[in-house]
C-alpha cells in the first residue's frame, strides 16, 4: 500500500484562510462600492405609455394569464 506524505497543517491552515479571506473580500467589496442596498424609483405606465411592442403584446399576456390563474375543481 502506497504511503501518502503527511499534510502540513501549518500551510493547510495558511492557504485555507487566505481562500476564505479572498472569497469575502469578493463578495463583500462590490457591496461596499456601490454603497449598499439603495431605494430605486419607478413610474407607472399607463397601457399606451409603453413601447409599441408590449402595447400590442400586453392584452394577450392578461388574456393567458388570466387562463393560468382559473379555478378548476376547486383548485388554482
Amino acid at each position: 500500500m502506497p504511503k501518502f506524505s503527511s499534510i502540513k497543517w501549518k500551510q493547510f491552515i495558511a492557504i485555507t484562510s487566505i481562500l476564505l479571506i479572498s472569497f469575502t473580500l469578493l463578495k463583500c467589496i462590490p457591496n461596499f462600492l456601490s454603497g449598499g442596498n439603495q431605494e430605486v424609483s419607478f413610474v407607472v405606465l399607463d397601457n399606451k405609455e409603453g413601447p409599441d411592442r408590449i402595447v400590442r403584446i400586453l392584452p394577450r399576456y392578461k388574456m393567458l394569464e388570466r387562463a393560468l390563474a382559473t379555478e378548476i375543481e376547486e383548485e388554482i
